[in-house]
């Protein structure tokens, strides 16, 4: 056997010893030992006598899967919060595989739903995404539709289009939001990199610069020509970090005509380190904000068929850029 203190091998072929003869740190007892006290616990009613039990048994028998399992099929039922739900335990769903004579049909494919939408999210997601390209330069330009999850065409009044393409080793956008009501929109000219500018009437370019989906730079530009650049970079636990510091030295105009208002964005090739690749997740995203009085207050729209808003990193498309 190893012990588990210091990893060294111990030899049991005469007699098991009850410390460690390396490092003199207590071992653990026989499995047989350890089924009896994990059936004593399961025995118990009270999951706070059993949870308190249970971490007694960790520390008898370290790093022992038996233990955690127990441990994480109890999940968070010693709490006491409010009434009793199953679904605190993060690994009961696990049960309707395991015990499935224990639970009805419909109670199973309840219990298997978080799994069933952790594939989708995990899994079919990303294949789509892989799939979900858009390729400038073929004639057409890209056009934004309805957030939300039943995306919709916008009025041709309120369309909003793009385009993209290499320039000078980095990338020219130009973003054209059609507008009926030029007098009528909300934007506040505003000092460079203030946060408030997603407040105003205004677009968002999002950019993942290596293709890898760890950073994407961030654009938001209002109807004034105001502007503001971010880098947001995603953690180890998952989530996302802004740097509101981060500077692209992208060159930023915008132009006002009566029925709509363009916008155009230079990225240098210097943000670009291994060179503008051909292909790199992006998204677009327009907000419509009115002067009180005004059209619909906060109609937006955007371009990924799977993305929620701007901020939804993970799930973007993709975009093909002619050089």
């Amino acid at each position: 056997m190893i012990c588990p203190a210091c990893k060294k091998q111990i030899d049991i072929a005469v007699q098991r010893p009850s410390f460690c003869p390396w490092c003199g740190e207590r071992l653990p007892a026989e499995d047989g030992d350890l089924e009896g006290k994990l059936n004593a616990v399961r025995a118990k009613d009270d999951p706070v006598e059993k949870h308190a039990l249970l971490i007694k048994l960790r520390e008898e028998y370290p790093d022992c899967l038996a233990v955690e399992r127990e441990i994480l099929y109890l999940g968070r039922m010693h709490e006491r919060i409010g009434r009793p739900d199953f679904y605190r335990i993060p690994f009961w769903p696990l049960s309707a595989l395991e015990k499935p004579k224990d639970f009805t049909r419909g109670m199973r494919r309840e219990m298997l739903e978080p799994l069933a939408d952790a594939r989708k999210e995990f899994v079919e997601l990303p294949q789509l995404l892989a799939s979900a390209v858009f390729k400038f330069g073929e004639g057409r330009p890209l056009t934004l539709k309805t957030c939300g999850k039943a995306k919709k065409d916008v009025p041709a009044n309120l369309r909003t289009e793009a385009v993209a393409k290499e320039r000078d080793g980095g990338l020219f956008v130009r973003i054209t939001a059609y507008e009926p009501d030029m007098a009528g929109t909300s934007a506040s000219v505003r000092k460079f990199d203030d946060t408030g500018i997603w407040l105003d009437n205004g677009v968002e370019l999002m950019i993942d610069p290596t293709g890898a989906r760890r950073e994407f730079m961030h654009f938001m530009v209002n109807s004034a020509g105001s502007w503001a650049d971010f880098m947001h970079r995603k953690t180890k636990n998952g989530n996302w970090s802004g740097d509101v510091k981060w500077n692209s030295g992208a060159k930023v105009e915008v132009r006002r005509l009566e029925d709509r208002w363009i916008c155009e964005i230079y990225i240098p090739s210097s943000v670009f380190n291994d060179g503008l690749p051909k292909k790199f997740p992006a998204e677009i995203y327009r907000c419509r904000k009115m002067k009180e009085g005004g059209s619909k207050d906060g109609e937006c729209s955007i371009w990924g068929a799977f993305s929620s808003g701007p901020c939804d990193f993970d799930r973007f498309g993709t975009w093909e850029v002619a050089k």
